[in-house]
């Protein structure tokens, strides 16, 4: 009997497109907020809660980064992981 040809998973793809659109958003943000920080730094004040947002945005891109990777993975799987059972 053949075997059926393997479709690509659309919901997977449709993920992938919204994820990509985060990443952008989120490297737009930190690239505004570190515009902002330069700017009150450049006039003397103080720009600690922006470097603040600055972090928690750099950390919600590393976690979006990283999703993307687990996506673009695929259900191949990690080869260098042990099977579980």
């Amino acid at each position: 009997m053949p075997q059926p040809s393997v479709l690509p998973s659309q919901p997977r793809l449709r993920s992938l497109a919204r994820l990509e659109a985060e990443i952008v958003k989120a490297e737009t943000d930190r690239a505004r907020w570190a515009a902002q920080a330069a700017h009150l730094e450049a006039h003397r004040r103080d720009a600690r809660a922006v470097r603040g947002l600055i972090g928690i945005t750099e950390a919600r891109l590393a976690k979006l980064v990283r999703s993307r990777a687990v996506l673009l993975e695929g259900d191949a799987g990690r080869d260098d992981e042990p099977e579980a059972g």
